[in-house]
């Protein structure tokens, strides 16, 4: 599948939600920032050490997302840092291409953290915003 393909597989989502249900679910919020990441690890030559240094937030939420345990002292000293949702939006703006998909994600910003939370909350994290 190529870049273009998840591009549009995350608009044809955000679109669906925007339309139909008003607010992101927890598995649309996983879906998203899962496939984001891919996208830019895909830009970057399928570099994870590229995509972390130039999406950090990004690449702290996928991690607790899709991973019971991790052992990475620097997200740990970061954790404080990292724990923004400001950074996590900016960085999925980033990847996002469509200016209508990012408008939809703007809008509907409150319902994703919500989800977010609830997601993170089963990782035994409490996310503060």
């Amino acid at each position: 599948m190529s870049q273009e393909d998840v591009l549009d597989k995350i608009d044809s989502l955000v679109r669906h939600i925007a339309e139909h249900q008003g607010m992101f679910q927890e598995r649309d919020v996983v879906y998203l920032v899962v496939e984001a990441y891919k996208v830019k690890e895909r830009d970057l030559s399928g570099s994870d050490a590229s995509v972390r240094d130039q999406l950090t937030h990004l690449a702290f939420f996928r991690d607790w997302i899709v991973h019971t345990n991790i052992n990475n002292q620097d997200w740990f000293d970061r954790r404080g840092e990292l724990m923004n949702p400001d950074g996590l939006l900016s960085d999925l703006s980033s990847v996002i291409t469509n200016t209508e998909t990012r408008h939809h994600i703007e809008t509907m910003w409150d319902s994703f953290i919500k989800s977010l939370k609830k997601v993170l909350q089963d990782q035994g994290i409490s996310l503060r915003n």
